[in-house]
């Protein structure tokens, strides 16, 4: 029985893959928002004047770098909470097989234990500071990190230097990524 409800599972979570995909395949780039180059591990005054900003557009190289001109807001940020939440679930799920393995060995259920943590207190951490950046007056914000990289799409008519400094600052603190690595963008 508990093989069945596994194929269901996985069944029931390639099917979203699958609509998701359709989805963003469908759709437009992200506008994406001028990022500053400088380090944010240093404190950032971000009413300096010499933060240099790099403006140019970045080509959508994942799923979640595409966004639908006519898709509501509501519906954008829903569909990229479902398609990071489905894909840390496939990553819990691979974690859970290699720890519930008989014939794994233990230094593998070690990581898979030591991986399966780090995905839960990620989530809980994105979570968290999606709810930061809600406080600082923004409507919805999503956060996605992976690997040493973290995108942030925030929902606003437009977003000034001042904000996405202060957005990066907070992603740094709490996501201990250097701010080089962090790409502020908005939907409206």
């Amino acid at each position: 029985m508990v093989l069945k409800k596994q194929t269901v599972w996985l069944l029931s979570m390639l099917t979203i893959m699958v609509v998701l995909s359709a989805y963003y395949l469908l759709q437009g780039p992200v506008e994406q928002v001028p990022v500053a180059t400088e380090q944010l591990n240093q404190k950032v005054d971000p009413t300096q004047e010499d933060v240099q900003v790099d403006s140019q557009q970045i080509m959508p190289q994942t799923m979640e770098d595409l966004v639908a001109p006519e898709a509501s807001s509501e519906d954008y940020f829903l569909a990229m909470k479902m398609n990071r939440d489905a894909h840390n679930s496939l990553k819990m799920e691979e974690y859970m097989t290699v720890m519930t393995n008989g014939d794994a060995s233990a230094e593998a259920i070690t990581e898979a234990k030591d991986g399966y943590e780090e995905l839960t207190t990620m989530q809980e951490t994105e979570t968290n500071v999606e709810n930061l950046i809600k406080a600082m007056g923004f409507n919805e914000a999503v956060v996605i990190a992976k690997d040493d990289k973290v995108n942030v799409i925030v929902q606003a008519d437009k977003l000034d230097r001042t904000k996405a400094v202060e957005i990066m600052t907070l992603i740094s603190k709490h996501l201990d990524v250097p701010g080089k690595n962090v790409v502020v963008s908005y939907k409206q």
